[in-house]
Parts: structure tokens; C-alpha cells; sequence
């Protein structure tokens, strides 16, 4: 049996450690020791310090007990093989809308990782981020690493609004001068009640949640969404107009072209953008006063002919009129008031004619329903009062008599709608990029549903703003890819999924030292590689 003992030496005061063997010795019958030196005796640590001689002989014994242990020949290089076929999509597309210089210059310590998670949200658009690290396995992407779920919220956490701002002002200056931006917004509904912003609004996918709104900016050209702004669930659409010319001046943005539909139509945002000498287009209602006079003026000659679009099957009519101008200036105490010129384009679709009466007919059945069974709707106050009188009776009740002049009067406008410009004069181009505004509907859709973010999942305020960021990124590389497949025709063979499920299968082979290897590709691949406008990899 092995035992340590130490023993001193009387001339240097060295203590030294021997392990101590026992055995018995047969021709002396008594019990005897083997001793072997193993080290000295550290006297401040009370640690055994190995002997030279003891320390070869260790390694030597452990190195033979290694040789010992080996079942065969260890590879030099060792293959990882990956999915990198959508990936690599993505990483072009990112070269190409200049997105991933960007995002290095704005976030130079974690753009990597916001790449990865917005390549995953594309890809896995039904799973939530605790998915992310088994994808990570099985894909080769920007980060290369797992992300779990703590550090993709801490990521989210350190997106400051300093940075957000930056990317904001540097992808707007790639936009052209040219072309008009499409702005909307939307509702998101949230389960949790510590994010400052959420609010009971008027919800747009009729979600009885409370909600914070997103605001978006697109060109119209490009279709690439390149600003947003996240907003308080009960503020309205016509408020934000201010704010939004506030941010185009403070990041810097020139030359500015607006359309937005008639929600974000009032008398001081049109004001304002002609202070600021911007071109807008905007729909508006057909109950204002100078809209009534020129419909008036044109409902004779409207549908002639030589009005009638065949396009669009539907007649258009311009009218050059003045627009009352006003400008408070509190620093001279004065108010401006100008005349501005303003091209109104009146359209008239007889589809909508039909559509517009059958929506009042509905209106007005359950508007006479409600008065009858004294299930009143405050919201309807002055619907009631605009088309139906009540009489009462006290043997018969309540009698409901419809007001047919104003009902004739509403029929009046069945079909009819206005948009107005200070800057395009003819009605059918003026058509054709207020309807181009659609894609910003599309890209909210693309956000909700292909990007699973209909409802809010997180807890604090700077985690939901550096989530948002992500996902914004994310919907621009989907917004590309769905007008590739757009101007391609590709929607008539492919979904969405089915394009991008066609790029993933693609494989490479990775080994250490050697230059990455392509999987085999179908011409099929190849050539949607050359419908999103990418040069495929090189085999």
C-alpha cells in the first residue's frame, strides 16, 4: 500500500515527499519500504512541487498509456456540410441594396447576428426564435454561431435608436430622387401590458387587443421599404404626417414625392407640405366643399368618351384649381395666406357604382334595425339623424321614416373618388402610383404573416424596438424577392416558400484550410438565381 512521507533535509531544509511502498520481506520476515521521490514540499501552499525526474517520468507513462488507448489513424481536415443555397441568396441581395455595408457600418459589433436572425425569420417563418440555434446547425450564415434565446434578446436590447437612425438616413439616400414614396401605417397587437406604447386604437385587422401602429416608408419604384416609425396604438393616422415631415427633414432626405391614401388627408398637413415645398399625392373625400363644386362642374361631361380609360375601365377627369393657403408665422405675429396651384382627378368607376350602393343599402338595414329594436349604437349618432327621422306615438311606438333626400343626395357619388397633386397633371399617371401604394398593404401583410409578427411576444420596450429592427430587415430582403418574382412572373409556378425551399436544399462542403465547395445545382436553381437578378455560385 502507497503512502506519502516527507522527510527533511538537515543541510539545505528542504522537505521532500516519497511515496512509500510496503511490502513484506520473505527472508528477513519482516515488513519492509520502498521509497520513491516525488517532489518537494511547498511550505507556503503545503503543495507537492514535482522533481524533474518525476514530471519525464509522467509524462513519458502518460503518453505510452495514450499510444496505448489510439484505435487508428486520426483525420487530417474535417467536412462540415451545410445548406447555403438561400443564404447565399440573401448575402447577395444584401451586397447589392448596399444593406450589409450599412448594417456594418451602423451595428459593426452585431450586424453579423442580425443577419443571421433576419435570414431565419425569412426561412422559418412559422417557428419562433427558440428554434434558432437547430437551424443554425444545419445552415451555414452570417454569425456561424448559435444564438440562443438570451443573447437574441440582449441583441435585440443593444439596437440603439442612435444606430437605427443612421441605417434609416443612409438607406434613404440610395432611393432615387425620382420616384414616389408610398406611406401607411398599421396595427400590432400585443398581449403585454409593460410596453409603454400599447394602446386601444382603432385596430386595422379588427384585433379586440390593445396595439402599438407601425408607420412604413416604400419607394414606389423600388418597391424597398427604407424607413418606419413605431407609434402609440391610439394615435391616428392624420396626426403623424407632422412627424413624418419632421424625420424626412432631420435625416437629411431631399427632393421628397408623398402619396398616402385620404386617411392622412387634413387642411394643415397639406399645408405643411407645401411650407416644406414637397410633391404629394393624396386621396380625399368627396364631402369637402371644393371637391363638391368641380364633381359638380364635371358630373355632366364625366363619362364621355374621350374620358374613358380602357386600362382601367374607368373615366378620369382633371381640374386645375387654387389652392387657400395658410402659414402662421408666431415669430412676426402674422399669418400668411396665399393662392397655390392644385391638380384635382376625378375618376368614375361604374364597378364601384354598384359596389358603393350595396355597402349603403347594407348601412342603412342595419342602421333602421338598430333604431327599431332600441339597440343604439353611440358610434352612430349622426348616421341615424343623417337619414332617419323618429316619430313617436304612444299607442303605436316608435315609427321610422328614411330620409330620402339625403339617401338620393349619397347616390349622387356612387362610383366616383378624388385624388389631388401639386405636381402630376394627368389623371391616369396619377392613378397608376396612388395604386402602386398597394405594396405597402402587401409589405404589412408580408410582416404579420410570412414574418410572425401579427402579436407582439416580448416584454420591454428596447427589446420590441431592436425585434422590430430585425424584422424590418428581414421584410426588405422579402420585399426584393417579391418583386423579382413579380417583374419574372414566377408567382404563376411559385409561392413565396416554394421559390425560397428551392434555394435551401442547395448544399456546400466546408474544410479547414481549403475553399468552400459547392453541391450539386439543377438549371432550374441556376436560373432563379438569374431571376432575383444574382449571379449564381460558381461550382
Amino acid at each position: 500500500m502507497a503512502a506519502i512521507v516527507y522527510l527533511k533535509d538537515k543541510k539545505s531544509g528542504t522537505v521532500y515527499a516519497y511515496e512509500s511502498i510496503s511490502h513484506w520481506d520473505k527472508e528477513k520476515k519482516q515488513s519492509r519500504a520502498k521509497r520513491k521521490c516525488i517532489g518537494k514540499l511547498d511550505l507556503v501552499t503545503g503543495k507537492i512541487v514535482p522533481t524533474r525526474k518525476w514530471t519525464r517520468k509522467t509524462k513519458s507513462e502518460s503518453k505510452n498509456n495514450c499510444d496505448k488507448c489510439k484505435t487508428g489513424p486520426v483525420p487530417i481536415t474535417q467536412t462540415t456540410r451545410k445548406f447555403y443555397g438561400a443564404t447565399y441568396l440573401f448575402n447577395e441581395i444584401g451586397k447589392k441594396l448596399c444593406l450589409t455595408s450599412d448594417l456594418k457600418r451602423c451595428f459593426p459589433d452585431t450586424y453579423e447576428q442580425i443577419l443571421s436572425i433576419a435570414y431565419y425569420l425569412i426561412m422559418e417563418d412559422k417557428n419562433s426564435l427558440s428554434r434558432f440555434p437547430k437551424w443554425s446547425k444545419l445552415h451555414k450564415h452570417p454569425h456561424g454561431k448559435e444564438i440562443p434565446s438570451q443573447r437574441s434578446s440582449e441583441l435585440f436590447a443593444s439596437i440603439t435608436e442612435e444606430a437605427r437612425l443612421q441605417f434609416f438616413r443612409m438607406q434613404g439616400k440610395r432611393q432615387t430622387d425620382k420616384e414616389y414614396w408610398a406611406y401607411d401605417t398599421t396595427s400590432i397587437s400585443s398581449y403585454s401590458t409593460c410596453l409603454n406604447q400599447v394602446k386601444y386604437g382603432k385596430n386595422k385587422d379588427h384585433d379586440p387587443l390593445p396595439q402599438i401602429n407601425l408607420a412604413l416608408l416604400f419607394g414606389e419604384k423600388s418597391n424597398i421599404p427604407f424607413y418606419y416609425r413605431k407609434l402609440p396604438g391610439n394615435i391616428s393616422d392624420v396626426i403623424t404626417v407632422k412627424n413624418l415631415l419632421a424625420d424626412l427633414d432631420f435625416l437629411g432626405y431631399k427632393k421628397v414625392k408623398l402619396v398616402m391614401d385620404r386617411g392622412f388627408y387634413s387642411e394643415n398637413n397639406i399645408n405643411e407640405l407645401y411650407q416644406k415645398h414637397l410633391k404629394f399625392l393624396i386621396g380625399t373625400k368627396l364631402n369637402l366643399k371644393y371637391v363638391r363644386v368641380e364633381l359638380d362642374k364635371a358630373r355632366d361631361e364625366m363619362r364621355s368618351w374621350t374620358n374613358y380609360s380602357q386600362k382601367y375601365n374607368l373615366y378620369a377627369k382633371t381640374s386645375t384649381i387654387s389652392w387657400k393657403y395658410t402659414q402662421k408665422r408666431p415669430y412676426k405675429g402674422d399669418e400668411i395666406k396665399e393662392q397655390r396651384r392644385m391638380y384635382l382627378h376625378l375618376y368614375f368607376n361604374s364597378e364601384k357604382a354598384v359596389d358603393d350602393e350595396r355597402k349603403q343599402n347594407i348601412l342603412l338595414i342595419n342602421l333602421q334595425a338598430e333604431l327599431e329594436s332600441g339597440k343604439l349604437n353611440t358610434n352612430h349618432e349622426k348616421l341615424y339623424a343623417k337619414y332617419f327621422e323618429v316619430k313617436s306615438s304612444s299607442g303605436r311606438g316608435n315609427t321610422i321614416i328614411a330620409k330620402q333626400e339625403a339617401i338620393d343626395e349619397a347616390k349622387k357619388n356612387y362610383g366616383y373618388f378624388a385624388l389631388i397633386s401639386n405636381e402630376i397633371k394627368a389623371p391616369i399617371e396619377a392613378l397608376e402610383i396612388y395604386r402602386n401604394k398597394d405594396l405597402v398593404e402587401k409589405a404589412f401583410g408580408n410582416l404579420k404573416e410570412r414574418l410572425n409578427f401579427r402579436r407582439t411576444l416580448v416584454s420591454s420596450d428596447l427589446s420590441l424596438d431592436g425585434k422590430l429592427f430585425v424584422e424590418f430587415i428581414a421584410l426588405i430582403y422579402l420585399s426584393y424577392i417579391k418583386k423579382k418574382m413579380q417583374d419574372g412572373k414566377l408567382f404563376i409556378k411559385h409561392t413565396m416558400t416554394s421559390l425560397l425551399d428551392e434555394f435551401d436544399i442547395i448544399e456546400c462542403f466546408e474544410q479547414k484550410g481549403r475553399k468552400l465547395r459547392w453541391g450539386e445545382m439543377t438549371k432550374k436553381q441556376t436560373g432563379l438565381y438569374h431571376e432575383m437578378g444574382i449571379n449564381p455560385p460558381s461550382l
